[in-house]
């Protein structure tokens, strides 16, 4: 896309992101992290600060899936900030259901729920992204005060919305969220077949960063 963008330097600024977060799905944070900052220090010459903003979720999901939530938290807070302090809510929305399962991995479920309900509240019906994170965060909050009734009916919606779907970080992100809510259940078969689904689902997609977590995960059941 770099090489085709004539020297536009949107092209080139919004490219560095989604290049940053090809390397984060093979792994390869270094270079992750350099497209990254290339790409918004184009997008803050531009003053895009919409998509200066919302662009750190494509990095952010993966570091979730990956393992690194405080990575994803780190990456993730100035995005939202800076589209609260905008007043905007369509991606801020977004970036806060994002933010949610970040903060579920570290166990930090009253955050995380503040964040899910932000997310709730905000999103619109159709922004798959939105209603699928919000939900599966919940599930998580909910599953950690003995609800599993409530916890599972939202994994539930939660898939229902990403069937047929090539969504992939988006499954692999409920999925995970699935198996936290099915272990903390005591049904530790439910929760390996979903990080199962995960890793299969990765292996086919190239989503290699996410393997070696998914595969400690299903290791500690």
């Amino acid at each position: 896309m770099v090489s085709e963008s004539g020297g536009d330097p949107y092209i080139e600024g919004f490219a560095g992101a989604a290049q940053a977060g090809l390397h984060a799905m093979a792994g390869r944070w270094e270079e992750s992290r350099a497209h990254a900052d290339a790409g918004r220090a184009r997008l803050e010459d531009l003053g895009q600060k919409l998509v200066l903003g919302s662009s750190r979720m494509i990095v952010g999901t993966v570091a979730i899936l990956a393992g690194r939530a405080q990575d994803a938290e780190q990456e993730l807070r100035p995005g939202y900030e800076a589209l609260e302090a905008m007043g905007e809510t369509g991606y801020l929305s977004t970036i806060a259901g994002v933010l949610a399962l970040a903060l579920c991995a570290q166990g930090r479920l009253d955050e995380a729920e503040s964040s899910a309900e932000t997310s709730r509240q905000l999103g619109a019906e159709d922004d798959l992204t939105t209603q699928t994170f919000w939900r599966a965060a919940q599930a998580e909050v909910l599953a950690s005060r003995g609800d599993f009734e409530g916890a599972d009916r939202l994994i539930r919606k939660a898939r229902d919305l990403l069937e047929g779907t090539d969504m992939v970080t988006n499954v692999v992100g409920v999925l995970i969220s699935a198996a936290a809510v099915e272990k903390v259940a005591g049904d530790r078969s439910r929760a390996r077949a979903a990080l199962d689904e995960a890793i299969r689902l990765c292996e086919s997609k190239e989503v290699d960063s996410a393997l070696v977590h998914l595969r400690q995960l299903a290791a500690d059941l």
